[in-house]
């Protein structure tokens, strides 16, 4: 979704992956996809085939956590594959939004730098 996880991965010697947006994908081996609402439009989310295992475990980065929409999409792909989305890490949160209780709701801890 952004290139923060690119950081966290680099950073932790770990795999990056990418959720993107159909519009940003451009990869022709998608095999899931899921379409969610937020901010008063449609999008749709796409992951690339396999990408994950079942049983791997995934920390979810983000920039922005408001409604929530985009990050339970992500998650929701992710557990279609097998795998297990533990955490969120946004840079900011806004908190009015209560987009962090869609993803605790999944058991998927949140983690913000800002709140705002």
């Amino acid at each position: 979704m952004n290139l923060h996880g690119g950081v966290f991965a680099a950073y932790s010697g770990r795999a990056f992956l990418e959720v993107g947006y159909s519009h940003q994908s451009g990869h022709f081996n998608i095999i899931f996809s899921i379409i969610f609402s937020f901010a008063f439009r449609k999008a749709q989310v796409e992951l690339q085939k396999d990408a994950l295992k079942p049983g791997d475990k995934v920390l979810i980065v983000d920039d922005l956590l408001a409604t929530g929409g985009s990050l339970v999409a992500a998650v929701e792909l992710i557990q279609r594959t097998g795998a297990t989305p533990v955490a969120a890490v946004v840079v900011m949160e806004l908190t009015d939004l209560h987009g962090r209780k869609k993803l605790e709701q999944q058991s998927v801890a949140v983690h913000s730098l800002l709140l705002f």
